[in-house]
């Protein structure tokens, strides 16, 4: 066990993160975060995999719909589906969107991981949260994949308005 006092398993869920001297956590107990960590970090890789992936489909997607509509004569086409790529994007943000918020809360819950196990400051993947962003992360880089979002929900709404209602 390690000596340097650690908190059981509840006083982590329910302190914030702060680690507590009152109770020792088994070693069982720290295999168990060890196998949950390195779980949870698989995660949050598979969930960053997907939201480059979700970007790349949305893109894809809004194309092939609208090569498909612009290639069909208008009278064939019902006047809703011009909306369909912008019904699709806004559905991808708001998968992308879920999949960021789960990023963040895993990132929390190992950062208390990170705590329990007292490793020394400056180690640590979630405890760099912690650091101000500049030294981190572009600060563009969390602004760069709202604009691109924004701006394909834009672009398919405004076609779909312009081949409605003007085309």
């Amino acid at each position: 066990m390690v000596a340097t006092g650690v908190a059981t398993r509840s006083s982590l869920a329910h302190s914030g993160g702060v680690v507590s001297s009152a109770a020792m956590i088994s070693p069982r107990e720290d295999s168990f975060l060890l196998v949950e960590f390195d779980a949870l970090r698989r995660e949050i890789e598979l969930r960053v995999k997907e939201l480059n992936e979700h970007w790349r489909h949305g893109l894809l997607i809004s194309g092939v719909i609208w090569a498909w509509l612009l290639s069909q004569p208008r009278h064939n086409i019902a006047p809703p589906a011009f909306f369909i790529p912008f019904v699709l994007s806004l559905i991808l943000l708001a998968e992308v969107l879920r999949n960021k918020q789960g990023i963040n809360r895993i990132g929390i819950y190992l950062h208390r991981v990170e705590q329990h196990f007292a490793i020394e400051d400056g180690l640590g993947w979630e405890k760099q949260r912690d650091r101000p962003l500049r030294q981190t992360t572009s600060r563009l880089r969390p602004l760069w994949d709202y604009f691109i979002w924004t701006s394909l929900c834009i672009a398919n709404f405004s076609a779909g308005l312009f081949f409605r209602f003007f085309a």
